[in-house]
């Protein structure tokens, strides 16, 4: 009995340091083409009425970035304007910004949450916001109005998830 505890003992050691072993691979990263990660567009929904995807498929195994909430506040922490254009162009570029320093961009953005404190403004977002967008990587896109953001005049936040693509 003595031995059957040892030896479980060691299958156990070896299966953990495999598991743990396999965990600290580097991820692969994603082709430049966006190969593996599928953006689907439901046929038996209506067609999206802005840039987005109804759903965004990726593949086991790929590194997912889990952003936070951006807002429009300079590098001092300053916000930058109290116009909605100015905030969305500077939120764009803060997640730019940090999507860059995990090694990924917009192109491999899977989806994004919008938060606005007016759903009146989303002609003026959109017009910021696509211009950072492939239109053939739209993400899953979710835009709630909220009533209020933290800091005084902030208007939008919006978090994203991407995949690594380097």
């Amino acid at each position: 009995m003595k031995n059957w505890f040892a030896i479980s003992g060691w299958v156990c050691a070896v299966a953990l340091a495999y598991v743990v072993g396999s965990n600290n691979r580097p991820p692969r990263a994603l082709a430049a083409n966006g190969a593996g990660v599928r953006y689907v567009n439901s046929p038996g929904l209506a067609a999206p009425i802005a840039r987005y995807s109804h759903a965004v498929a990726v593949p086991a195994g790929e590194e997912l970035i889990f952003v936070s909430g951006h807002g429009g506040d300079t590098s001092k922490g300053d916000p930058v304007s109290a116009d909605i254009v100015a905030q969305t162009r500077q939120t764009m570029e803060n997640l730019k910004t940090t999507l860059a320093a995990c090694g990924s961009d917009f192109a491999h953005v899977v989806k994004m949450n919008i938060y606005l404190t007016d759903t009146g403004h989303m002609p003026e977002l959109r017009k910021v916001r696509d211009a950072y967008l492939d239109p053939k990587r739209a993400p899953a896109m979710t835009t709630a109005k909220v009533s209020q953001l933290i800091g005084a005049d902030t208007k939008v936040e919006i978090e994203v998830v991407a995949v690594r693509s380097r």
